[in-house]
């Protein structure tokens, strides 16, 4: 266990965070109740620090499934779960986020595919908050959608308050 840690570190040191985008779906024979995110991160990623307010949304509001949240650089103050998880399902950069949902695991790395994160949370019927502006709510990948068209980084704290949205309501 202190080896994984160790090498955990060490990788993240030398590749630090990054944007790459990879999504894969992975079989496990772990079946729970309820789906468990794992949020891997590091305060000094700029793209952890990027996705961090909607990962705290997510986990304020949806208690149909299970928050663990891993600082890569105080392994110490992580759960045992999310370090087991770690070493079943390796990762190279951060953000990422692995969902085990029934005998589904999802690995989402970088910051755009963690925004994802609600959208595949509804996939199996999980409601997600919405973003309100004005009279009208959007879902959080609307938001992201539009920031992408608009070559804009994704809102930073998904409460909507400039934006895209101004146009089409």
């Amino acid at each position: 266990m202190r080896s994984f840690a160790l090498l955990l570190i060490l990788s993240l040191l030398f590749v630090g965070c990054s944007g790459k985008i990879a999504h894969k779906a992975m079989p496990t024979t772990s079946v729970s109740e309820k789906p468990r995110v794992y949020f891997f991160y590091s305060p000094k990623c700029p793209a952890c620090r990027m996705v961090e307010p909607y990962m705290k949304l997510l986990r304020e509001k949806v208690k149909d499934v299970h928050f663990d949240f891993c600082n890569v650089n105080d392994l110490k103050n992580c759960s045992k779960e999310s370090i087991m998880v770690a070493h079943m399902y390796p990762f190279e950069y951060i953000p990422t986020v692995i969902l085990i949902a029934g005998n589904n695991v999802t690995k989402l790395t970088g910051s755009y595919e963690v925004l994802r994160l609600g959208k595949i949370l509804e996939s199996y019927g999980i409601k997600t908050p919405k973003v309100i502006f004005g009279n009208v709510s959007y879902s959080v990948d609307e938001c992201i959608r539009c920031h992408e068209e608009k070559h804009i980084p994704p809102p930073s704290n998904f409460t909507c308050s400039h934006c895209c949205h101004k146009a089409r309501t």
